[in-house]
């Protein structure tokens, strides 16, 4: 998770966590669900931080494809 994300309660720990599992569950609704119910600065950071996952060495696999998908559905959804 991106740096923005510390020093936060543990029910916003909760929701930030849930918001993640959205983003990289690979079903574009849930993707754009999550990504709509938050804050534009916060949809820059987790864009910012997917093309992180998709570009840049040290993810794992599965974590790359997920970032992928998620990339894909967010930029469908605002050219759309």
């Amino acid at each position: 998770m991106p740096a923005l994300l510390f020093n936060i309660s543990k029910n916003q720990m909760k929701t930030i966590d849930q918001i993640w599992n959205g983003i990289l569950s690979r079903d574009c609704r849930l993707i754009l669900e999550a990504y709509k119910n938050v804050e534009r600065e916060s949809q820059e950071t987790i864009v910012n931080h997917l093309r992180k996952m998709v570009t840049e060495e040290g993810w794992h696999l599965e974590q790359t494809k997920s970032a992928r998908i998620a990339l894909d559905c967010i930029c469908k959804s605002v050219k759309g």
